[in-house]
């Protein structure tokens, strides 16, 4: 896959310095768009809350990946085992085998794991990511517990950057796009270098000391590198338009253990993603989207030390058609149909493992009185593996002040399907294994204004959830973990988010407060005597705050974030003498200057990252990276 990398991106190159003598602004392909609910409309008019954590944002991270992303901004809480280590995410208390991540409307996550893993996407390739933890599985299908979809970075012109950094950082970046009204081609490549060789802080006992005292550590055999490549053909020729877009990324890391058990193991992650849609609106009243998805992913994993040595294939084939038709003015129907075939070579199974699967969905937007619009979705699912799944969806926005003052809320049903190795991993996989099933509903209040110089809005949500059946491996008589649906969770809380923007002469200020709260037990026991039962899972903080402070005047912009996690359990008895975890607060501070120089634009940018040197573990014995920093160089030529 490596030189298919390397050929596509020479490919893609030379296609778009064909068309560079031909720029004009960017296609805008109006209808060919990402949404986190298949409601395509804008955020103030959905019957969920939606949170966007925007390109400008995500630059402010550019040699770090997804989940330094999201643990800065947004409705998530990402579980990471430390700088160059797995990090997965939960909101509202589902985890991500139980969460949508998505990439033009399809699903990332691994069949056989069930999770995505963020620290394997790179922030630089990403656009925009939009978060939606109320939408449900008749929207996109399997994993129930809300969504996260991601767009990818584009270009204006050509550019090129170059950043170095703490812990042996090294990224090299280079875009280039070009076309006209009709064609336009893109491609993004980039390679980061990290060694990751942190120190931390560990409790010891000291014979000398009579007691326990804090020692520096350093975090050895911790080394990435990661190589991703994101390429873009749209086309628009009157009513109808394609895209098609290429994600291929080569991931080499070296895994340390706990602080406990720090013998080093490898895993190597490849993958090739490829999208292709074309949409025609055939009259006024009809739109159809037609889309196919390829995903190939290599996933292998070396432990020396255990002598382990996994190694699996996994591929997607997805294909999907959506017609879009405007019965009336004030009713809309979107139907889905979508057929795929997943499939699983890996050397824990011997045998290749697949499933085909096949969904039927609608939704229906109405507008039955002015500013009051109802949604309604229901979608089945049927896989070849087990029985079909039935979800779906009622929800509701009234505009009480035009433009202002918004209440919206949604009700739905869905469900999480069993992961490959819940039902075939060899002597422990459970084939009898039922699909998780989900009842979730939540409300909001938004109230927003927008002047010449002023934007701000204020929202607060409330949601419930029951989850019946979760999918857990916990160990049986023989000491062996096994799945099952064990677990019965109740989730609530409440979410708190505002923003405001103002701009004035050369000045622009820009503010974002986030609260969460989330209380998320197991409310039945899962066995005789289990001490879990009314305990907020583990992992799964109570409390989230996260803000930011931006400040931008002529060529120089700063930004300043600031997030506060609460205590967390590791235990879900909670009897754990580490138990719980402390609080931690992390800040960061970029700031950049944009200095014209001709046609050509310089930007040169620094980054204090954990400003304050946190010394903490998100996940027990994983710690994670004190104070660093990140200096860049970009070079643009615009279009």
């Amino acid at each position: 896959m490596t030189r298919f990398v390397l050929i596509t991106g020479i490919l893609w190159l030379l296609i778009t310095n064909a068309l560079y003598a031909q720029v004009t602004d960017s296609l805008t392909l109006d209808e060919i768009r990402i949404s986190a609910t298949r409601i395509y409309t804008a955020d103030r008019y959905q019957p969920v809350s939606v949170s966007r954590v925007d390109s400008g944002f995500i630059r402010t991270f550019p040699a770090f990946n997804a989940a330094e992303v999201l643990a800065a901004r947004g409705p998530i809480f990402v579980r990471s085992n430390g700088l160059g280590g797995l990090a997965t995410f939960s909101q509202r208390g589902y985890s991500s085998s139980q969460t949508q991540v998505l990439w033009n409307g399809f699903q990332l996550n691994h069949p056989m794991l069930g999770l995505t893993d963020l620290s394997i996407i790179p922030a630089s390739i990403l656009g925009n990511v939009t978060i939606a933890s109320g939408n449900g599985s008749s929207a996109f299908g399997d994993r129930g517990g809300g969504t996260v979809a991601l767009t990818e970075r584009t270009v204006d012109g050509t550019e090129a950057s170059v950043t170095t950094g703490s812990f042996g950082l090294t990224q090299t970046e280079i875009g280039v796009s070009g076309g006209d009204d009709r064609l336009r081609a893109s491609v993004y490549a980039v390679n980061t270098a990290r060694d990751n060789d942190f120190t931390y802080t560990i409790n010891e006992f000291s014979n000398e000391a009579g007691g326990f005292i804090d020692v520096e550590r350093q975090r050895e055999h911790n080394r990435v590198e990661q190589t991703s490549l994101i390429a873009n053909l749209a086309y628009q020729e009157g009513e109808s338009s394609f895209i098609s877009s290429v994600w291929a990324s080569r991931n080499e890391n070296q895994i340390p253990g706990s602080i406990q058990s720090p013998d080093s193991s490898f895993q190597f992650d490849e993958y090739l993603r490829w999208m292709n849609a074309y949409q025609t609106r055939i009259n006024e009243q009809h739109t159809i989207t037609a889309k196919a998805y390829l995903n190939r992913q290599t996933l292998d994993f070396f432990d020396p030390s255990s002598d382990i040595e996994s190694t699996s294939l996994t591929t997607s084939v997805l294909a999907e058609a959506e017609v879009k038709s405007k019965l009336s003015n004030t009713t809309e129907v979107i139907s889905v149909v979508q057929a795929g075939y997943l499939a699983a070579e890996s050397s824990n199974f011997g045998v290749i493992r697949d499933r085909t699967q096949f969904a039927l969905g609608l939704q229906l937007i109405q507008e039955p009185v002015r500013r009051f619009r109802m949604y309604s979705s229901a979608r089945f699912d049927h896989f070849s593996d087990f029985d079909g799944a039935l979800s779906g969806s009622f929800g509701l926005n009234l505009e009480l002040l035009p433009n202002i003052l918004f209440l919206k809320g949604q009700v739905s049903r869905n469900f999480i399907a069993p992961t490959f190795n819940d039902l075939y991993w060899p002597g422990l996989g459970n084939p009898d294994i039922q699909p998780e099933t989900n009842i979730k509903a939540e409300g909001s209040l938004l109230v927003r204004t927008v002047s010449r110089f002023t934007s701000a809005s204020l929202e607060f949500t409330a949601y419930t959830g029951f989850v019946d059946g979760a999918i857990r491996w916990l160990p049986g008589g023989d000491g062996l973990f096994r799945p099952d649906n064990l677990e019965s969770l109740s989730l609530r809380g409440f979410e708190v988010k505002s923003e405001l923007a103002h701009r004035t002469g050369d000045a622009r200020f820009s503010w974002f407060g986030e609260v969460y709260r989330n209380v998320a037990i197991i409310d039945e026991p899962r066995f005789e005597g289990d001490l879990a039962e009314g305990n907020q899972l583990i992992y799964t903080p109570e409390w989230l705050l996260k803000s930011g402070l931006g400040i931008s005047y002529r060529v120089l912009s700063s930004q300043f974030t600031y997030a506060w996690t609460g205590e967390r359990f590791s235990s879900s008895d909670h009897q754990s003498i580490f138990d719980p975890l402390g609080v931690y607060e992390v800040s960061n501070w970029t700031t950049s200057l944009r200095l014209p120089v001709g046609l050509m634009v310089f930007t040169p940018q620094f980054g204090l990252y954990n400003v304050f040197d946190e010394r903490y573990q998100v996940i027990l014995n994983f710690p994670d990276a004190g104070r660093n920093w990140m200096a860049r160089l970009t070079l643009h030529i615009p279009l």
